[in-house]
């Protein structure tokens, strides 16, 4: 049984979480809410009716029922991270500094989830360059980058890591990134040889959120195990 932070134990409440159990249940529970909302736009699409309904599971839509599931997976996995980071700075664990960072990064990528503050970089990245192709959603194009560096400034962090929860947060990025980065290129290039019928550029759109979701869960269940990586099948999170 793993407590955290350390020196919580007299703060009151108790919640026990079973970490392998709810990593399981997060990814399976997102893979059938991206399925529905799919389910639910295509039933709306073939009968012509509900079009209300059809915008709240949207995922090509900002501010309803879909993006606010993916900002709130964000939102979860930064606490997560930020409850990490108080351990290590309890424990003078070096890598305190890299749990806050990702702790910012995931905290930032909910905002942008909620307020889609990356589209703001479609117009200006695609003035400076030749935004077509892969790069036709030009906001790949200063992501990308970002993304390097910041996998640059976490090697020696995601070294000392123990080896399951290395390989898991990185089998979570590449699903994550696969999605928000990869599916987001195609689909631009997609969309610019207007190949746009039978639905190509929802189905694709639907998987490349379904990939950033699954990722996150992915991401969630790992940071979980590491919590609870004492060797307990569950951990105990201590709350005022």
């Amino acid at each position: 049984m793993a407590h955290f932070p350390p020196g919580s134990e007299a703060l009151g409440m108790h919640i026990t979480v079973h970490a392998e159990k709810l990593g399981r249940w997060l990814v399976i529970a997102m893979v059938v809410f991206n399925a529905a909302a799919f389910a639910v736009i295509g039933l709306t699409k073939a009968l012509d009716r509900g079009e209300d309904l059809a915008r709240l599971f949207d995922v090509a839509d900002e501010g309803n029922i879909t993006s606010w599931v993916s900002a709130l997976l964000f939102l979860g996995a930064a606490v997560l991270l930020a409850m990490n980071a108080h351990t290590a700075h309890i424990e003078g664990d070096r890598d305190e500094r890299s749990w806050w960072l990702l702790a910012a990064v995931f905290t930032y990528l909910s905002l942008d989830e909620a307020a889609a503050v990356h589209e703001l970089l479609t117009e200006p990245a695609g003035s400076l360059t030749d935004a077509s192709g892969l790069f036709r959603y030009a906001w790949i194009i200063v992501a990308i980058p970002l993304v390097a560096i910041l996998g640059i400034a976490l090697l020696g962090y995601l070294r000392r890591l123990p080896v399951p929860t290395r390989r898991a947060f990185l089998v979570a990025g590449a699903v994550f990134l696969g999605g928000a980065i990869g599916l987001e290129a195609i689909g631009g290039a997609v969309l610019e040889a207007g190949i746009t019928g039978h639905g190509v550029n929802r189905l694709l759109v639907s998987i490349e959120e379904a990939l950033e979701n699954v990722g996150i869960a992915l991401f969630i269940g790992a940071l979980l195990r590491h919590m609870a990586a004492t060797g307990a099948r569950s951990t105990t999170v201590t709350v005022a």
